[in-house]
């Protein structure tokens, strides 16, 4: 059950309905926040598929200019989220829960885009996703410490600072080494906005397919595509990796549908010496539908360079995708938008 009275502790095992409970969040906290915020992520161990942790779901959302929370506090308090200031210095705390009872299901944590403080959930939460080793060291404190503090929850955070900070420094340390971001996912699932968020938040260069297809041969390949695709493609990768011994982080943006391509690209990196990751940008069916008439709208307005997707063009791409195993992912990333 998700939820906690305040000021104790209970863990629970990890359960897929958070995921989409903070998902639904995060679409509450986009329509309040709109371009205020400049991303809404779902942090904390319940974003971290494995471990056991508090039930109380933790949001990010990173906003543009802190002072315009205070503007945002009528519409989030008739969403049922209430401020409770500034908790962490720099930092606003929402909270949502049954306030009779005293539990509370979510905090919110409203940070400045792109600071320390929003780096460092986003790392974490990182870090401990793609790191099975640290996760389980992680979830082994929290184990002992609610135990203990059963009926002292500032003494369990205090208990865990030491080690947060550790991991942390050691996700910081990951992140200054160069690596190759792969973006996995279908057709107008929301690949190309999440790859120039990953930009933004990594300091990366984006090597897009589609892009430069579009800009070098606009829509006129026909039968020719799916070879000229396949240059581009060997092109990009030569590219990625002259930018990573530079020590730039580079974004593949261009789907990655097939076993075989991710284990050739994953490896392709790795054997260089470069960190890798395989970022899983997962959709709705309803959200799906909508990007896919949203794009072609765009598309025929002449407002967006992509291709258009008829029904033809879909069952043929949809027949060429391969949902990847969880093994194969290190970033998992929900698009509810």
């Amino acid at each position: 059950m998700l939820g906690l009275k305040r000021g104790t502790v209970r863990l629970e095992a990890h359960r897929d309905e958070w995921e989409e409970e903070a998902g639904r969040t995060i679409v509450v906290l986009k329509n309040v926040f709109g371009s205020a915020a400049a991303g809404i992520e779902h942090v904390g161990s319940t974003a971290v598929p494995g471990i056991c942790t508090k039930p109380i779901i933790d949001i990010a959302v990173g906003m543009k200019r802190m002072q315009d929370v205070d503007a945002c506090i009528p519409a989030l308090r008739e969403a049922g989220i209430i401020d409770r200031g500034e908790d962490i210095p720099g930092q606003r705390l929402l909270v949502i829960g049954d306030f009779e009872r005293d539990t509370r299901s979510h905090h919110i944590h409203a940070v400045l885009w792109n600071s320390e403080a929003w780096h460092n959930y986003i790392r974490l939460r990182d870090f401990l996703r793609s790191s099975m080793d640290a996760a389980k060291r992680y979830e082994a404190l929290k184990q002992a410490l609610a135990i203990q503090f059963a009926q002292d929850r500032k003494a369990y955070t205090e208990g865990k600072k030491a080690m947060i900070e550790q991991m942390i420094h050691e996700a910081n340390e990951c992140a200054a080494q160069p690596k190759a971001m792969l973006i996995c996912g279908r057709i107008a699932c929301g690949k190309t906005v999440y790859a120039q968020r990953l930009c933004g938040e990594n300091r990366a260069v984006n090597l897009s397919c589609d892009e430069l297809m579009l800009g070098v041969f606009g829509d006129t390949l026909g039968m020719k595509f799916d070879e000229v695709s396949g240059r581009c493609k060997r092109y990009l990768y030569d590219k990625a990796l002259e930018l990573l011994a530079c020590g730039t982080n580079v974004v593949l943006d261009w789907g990655f549908w097939s076993p075989a391509e991710r284990r050739y690209a994953r490896k392709m990196f790795t054997d260089a010496g470069f960190a890798c990751e395989m970022h899983y940008v997962a959709v709705s069916s309803e959200v799906w539908k909508k990007n896919i008439a949203v794009r072609n709208e765009l598309v025929a307005k002449g407002e967006c360079r992509a291709y258009p997707v008829d029904d033809g063009l879909l069952k043929k791409l949809e027949a060429g995708f391969h949902e990847p195993d969880p093994e194969e992912i290190d970033v998992w990333y929900d698009n509810c938008w």
